[in-house]
């Protein structure tokens, strides 16, 4: 995939990346944000960005768990919290596009990476 990135610009300063490894959890952000548009876009990009940014997700003090592992309802708290920070729409979408890819090929390896994996 080239240069993966490592981190996100968010809230002024570089916010880590680290791509959850629960395949659920992982599908479940590819389909709230896969042929979603508007606010429901943004508020899956939320998502991936409070439980994809650890820092980001402990201080926006969203639980996934409490919103009955909901990405778009974890999502809005979280999006909300952004809002209240300051972070633009552009910014959550900026962020956003650079963490759906990441997903998806975590989620949905290609073939040549599965190829090496296995050692052929």
């Amino acid at each position: 995939m080239g240069d993966t990135p490592t981190s996100i610009e968010l809230l002024g300063k570089a916010e880590s990346i680290v791509i959850p490894t629960d395949y659920a959890l992982l599908e479940e952000l590819f389909a709230a944000a896969n042929g979603s548009t508007g606010t429901r876009l943004l508020r899956a990009y939320a998502a991936m960005i409070g439980l994809c940014c650890p820092a980001v997700g402990r201080m926006s003090k969203a639980s996934y768990s409490a919103h009955g592992y909901d990405p778009i309802a974890y999502g809005r708290q979280v999006y909300s919290w952004l809002h209240d920070q300051k972070v633009s729409i552009a910014e959550v979408s900026t962020a956003g596009s650079v963490l759906y890819p990441l997903i998806l090929l975590a989620a949905f390896p290609r073939a040549d990476e599965v190829s090496e994996a296995v050692g052929k």
